[in-house]
């Protein structure tokens, strides 16, 4: 099955801001990427988290998926955000002027 591919324009970002993804606490939290958005030939994973109450996204499963399951048994940890995007874009160098 084919996936969509993701993209960096200005449109895109604006869309995903629009949409609410990057943003909220806990049940709320939309991630910036999901699994969905990204063109993978690796292992991505969907995981019910009981911590935060949502599904997550993670397109790692040795780096992002592991640091999660050490997040969700830390008893310093109360929320769990992943695909955080690095927002203002003016700050993130995302885009290049050409």
């Amino acid at each position: 099955m084919s996936k969509i591919r993701s993209s960096n324009s200005i449109a895109s970002i604006q869309r995903k801001i629009k949409e609410g993804r990057g943003q909220g606490h806990f049940s709320e939290y939309k991630p910036w990427l999901t699994v969905h958005d990204v063109p993978s030939i690796g292992i991505v994973t969907q995981i019910l988290c009981w911590k935060s109450g949502r599904l997550h996204h993670y397109l790692s499963e040795h780096f992002e998926l592991a640091h999660h399951y050490q997040m969700e048994w830390s008893e310093q940890e109360i929320d769990i955000r992943e695909q955080f995007p690095l927002l203002p874009l003016d700050k993130a160098s995302i885009l290049h002027k050409s």
